[in-house]
């Protein structure tokens, strides 16, 4: 009996495989397939069967691809490339984003694909069902997590002082665990969580701030840390955008750069206005990302960790990253020289001078020094000699 196309490439495809696939993609929000070397669909998650019902069948990628870019991607998916592609259904944007499935060293076998389109095409934008989810989850995880914060501060206080020295290290190994657990959290929300509303900022006056925390909690750490933006006496620029996740986005970054070190690393931040836009670069002296992993920085789950090292988080950084840029009409572009460093620029388009009066305006800018749960303390958890306890 002839096998259905379905059936041909179930064959090609290791049998853990769609284990696998549905044991980390069942559940996320993002619409996710699976395909073999051919591209030919083997199975989807329920996002995906719900908003893109076209693409179950097994040719259903290949029917949305011209023949060129299909044939290209196929050759990238047999490589065991990870990459990004952009494809249109009508008047519908489509993006893909192709991650290599591949055991161990060997070959690759296939790819999982997450589908996605801009956020102003309502067509293919009912309100997944997952992004209020992942609030409640990220709100679900802070709760929890504040009250060991508080049992940690009463552990702190009732202690005698004969067992703090021999306590002190384990309650400072919960703080930083704890930490690490909301930073994924925070990442998560990030990643694909409901969206702050756009606002009109104060560009270099917001951002400042914001860098000036990073910097008192990066004293000690053993790695220099320098910015420079425009003052406001010879630029002022408002930008409207969702600052709340550019804010998560710089975080991300900077920690980056601090964590995938080497001897005589130096991380500088630097900002300028050019031609309507402003430009934020994040520059490190660090490790440095390998050619073939520059454009796969920007799928999701994917870390920079060596091989053998325990990845220092989830890999959503840069998906954050490029979410927090496109999200405020802006782009982002990655350039690194492995055992050079990275260097990371955000663009976006600045704005005309709001009516309001910037102080208004600028009441909103979060207090750093003052939350212990802040982007800039939670983000840098892995790299600050001292976090906030408890």
């Amino acid at each position: 009996m002839a096998k259905t196309s379905e059936e041909t490439a179930k064959a090609k495809t290791p049998k853990g495989c769609q284990k696998d696939f549905i044991r980390r993609y069942g559940s996320i929000a993002l619409p996710a397939l699976l395909t073999d070397l051919e591209l030919k669909v083997i199975c989807s998650n329920e996002p995906l069967q719900k908003r893109f019902r076209f693409l179950e069948s097994a040719d259903g990628l290949r029917s949305i691809l011209p023949e060129a870019s299909s044939a290209e991607a196929a050759m990238r998916v047999a490589g065991g490339m990870g990459f990004h592609l952009d494809t249109t259904l009508g008047a519908l944007q489509i993006g893909l984003d192709f991650i290599p499935v591949q055991k161990s060293r060997g070959p690759a076998t296939g790819s999982v694909v997450l589908v996605s389109c801009p956020e102003d095409q309502p067509v293919l934008q009912p309100k997944l069902p997952a992004a209020p989810g992942i609030n409640t989850l990220s709100r679900g995880l802070y709760e929890p997590l504040d009250n060991t914060f508080l049992c940690l501060s009463s552990l702190r206080q009732k202690l005698p002082s004969s067992s703090m020295q021999v306590c002190l290290p384990l309650l400072k190994a919960i703080n930083l665990n704890t930490y690490q657990i909301m930073r994924t959290s925070q990442n998560l929300e990030g990643f694909i969580g409901p969206r702050p509303p756009q606002k009109i900022v104060d560009f270099w006056a917001r951002l400042s701030l914001l860098l000036e925390a990073c910097q008192a909690d990066l004293r000690g750490s053993g790695i220099p840390f320098h910015w420079q933006l425009p003052s406001r006496q010879e630029d002022t620029v408002y930008v409207n955008c969702r600052f709340r996740e550019l804010e998560l986005a710089m975080v991300n970054l900077i920690a980056n750069a601090c964590l995938y070190t080497r001897a005589g690393n130096r991380v500088t931040v630097t900002g300028r206005t050019v031609a309507g836009q402003v430009e934020v670069t994040v520059a490190d002296l660090g490790r440095g990302i390998p050619p073939q992993q520059v454009k796969e920085s920007l799928l999701p789950f994917l870390t920079a960790a060596e091989e053998g090292d325990i990845p220092d988080g989830v890999g959503l950084g840069f998906c954050v990253v490029r979410r927090a840029a496109r999200g405020s009409g802006g782009t982002v572009s990655i350039s690194s020289v492995l055992g050079e460093g990275t260097t990371v620029t955000i663009s976006l388009p600045r704005c005309e001078r709001p009516a309001i009066p910037p102080a208004i305006m600028e009441s909103e800018a979060v207090p750093y020094h003052q939350d212990r749960f802040a982007a800039v303390h939670v983000g840098l958890c892995d790299v600050v000699s001292h976090l906030p306890q408890q």
